[in-house]
């Protein structure tokens, strides 16, 4: 996230938290709508497939990146291709105008992660606009919340998760007939979790492993022991992972993502670049190896957000 980057969760929720039902808001408040507008105007919103469906079509004004998983789903109105991992775009129809004259943008990203680090390059804050999958997932690395408080209980089949009492205080509030509006800031960051990892880089491909009892693929490492140094964890980690001892390693930075196991809480990583001979073999809580290719080309459904996070600066060349 750039400096001075908001990532900002908008939405509007009934007393008993549900923000809509099959498809549709519950309520109608005409001023609630004009409060998003001004919210959002000039800035990105990032939004799943199912509101997107709901809306059918861009905000004048805004930026607007679709999180689906599903590879085959398209949208016309996007502003020409892409290869970087987990995202896509369309050239059809990219030349369209809304009807305010402004072109219309609609990216497609295949994980809320690709989404928040691609509206990073994009106009203005980022919004996070819904539904509720992609407010649980977005929440840890949410910056502030602007909120529509609706003063009824109505059904509903989607809901807006609680707020974290210790990581958010109040700031605004104010109240109208039936509804409030309310702004919260972040005051402490969500839970983090500290660990060390190796990227080993052989042939266009790095080595990636799953851990028994999960469904994504990282990179080597995990939490330094106390009193070890991000370095020393990283090389025990690796031998104890994957049965090889680094011979050379070099820090690649220090990056954060969303945590792959753990919701709500972020992946704080010390990352290194490591050179090692021989096979990797399967070891510890290793469950499975694999060398994820790091052509943009290649589509994977199944990497961990610090991995997705690290693929530009692993493609880079003269980073391997």
């Amino acid at each position: 996230m750039s400096a001075g980057r908001r990532i900002v969760m908008v939405a509007a929720f009934a007393r008993n938290r549900v923000i809509g039902n099959k498809g549709e808001i519950p309520w109608h408040i005409p001023e609630d709508f004009a409060h998003f507008k001004r919210t959002t105007l000039g800035h990105t919103l990032v939004m799943g497939r199912a509101t997107w469906d709901s809306i059918g079509r861009p905000l004048p004004g805004r930026t607007t990146i679709v999180v689906t998983r599903d590879r085959s789903w398209s949208t016309p109105w996007t502003p020409g291709t892409s290869t970087e991992s987990g995202l896509s775009r369309s050239e059809e129809r990219a030349n369209d105008r809304l009807d305010d004259g402004a072109q219309p943008h609609v990216y497609i990203a295949h994980s809320v992660q690709a989404a928040i680090d691609l509206a990073a390059t994009l106009p203005g804050d980022t919004m996070i606009a819904g539904g509720t999958q992609v407010y649980e997932q977005a929440m840890a690395l949410a910056t502030h919340q602007v909120l529509t408080e609706v003063d009824l209980e109505p059904e509903g089949d989607a809901h807006y998760p609680y707020l974290p009492d210790q990581e958010w205080a109040e700031i605004s509030r104010e109240v109208h007939d039936g509804y409030a509006f309310v702004e919260w800031e972040r005051v402490a960051p969500a839970p983090t979790i500290d660990v060390s990892a190796v990227a080993l880089v052989r042939d266009g491909s790095v080595l990636t492993v799953r851990k028994r009892g999960t469904d994504r693929f990282m990179l080597v490492g995990g939490k330094p022991d106390p009193g070890e140094s991000a370095a020393a964890a990283g090389r025990r980690e690796f031998a104890e992972e994957v049965s090889l001892s680094l011979t050379s390693h070099e820090p690649l930075g220090s990056f954060t993502a969303l945590a792959a196991n753990e919701p709500g809480h972020l992946v704080r990583s010390e990352v290194f670049l490591g050179h090692a001979t021989g096979e990797p073999e399967v070891a510890a809580e290793i469950e499975e190896l694999r060398w994820t290719s790091l052509d943009e080309g290649a589509v994977y459904d199944d990497l961990a957000p610090l991995l997705e996070h690290l693929l530009p600066l692993l493609r880079r060349p003269g980073t391997c």
